[in-house]
């Protein structure tokens, strides 16, 4: 299901803000959207063009757009510093059992 960011993201409250933000990272644990759709939509959510933001985080406008598209191969330092000011790290996580068909007992 896609996410869409309200158009008057400005108008509203940081409350509001915030709850939007929170809501992005939660589908992204649960495997919702992709590393690359949440950093959009949370860039989106400040109300950020992928210049400002690029700038203001220290990274390379076609380091984000690649991000953005789930291309490239950004450095593990540009990821950092993409993710840093939503207060997100970029970390090894478990993933869920893959079932394979095989039952142990």
């Amino acid at each position: 299901m896609k996410m869409e960011i309200p158009r008057n993201i400005r108008k509203l409250s940081d409350e509001d803000k915030r709850n939007v933000r929170e809501t992005i990272a939660d589908r992204l644990a649960a495997g919702e959207v992709t590393l690359g759709e949440a950093v959009r939509l949370m860039r989106l959510a400040v109300g950020m063009t992928q210049a400002n933001y690029a700038k203001m985080v220290g990274v390379d406008i076609r380091v984000l757009i690649d991000v953005e598209k789930g291309q490239g191969n950004p450095r593990l330092d540009s990821l950092e510093k993409i993710a840093r000011p939503y207060g997100l790290a970029v970390s090894l996580v478990k993933l869920a059992p893959r079932s394979t068909g095989v039952v142990v007992a």
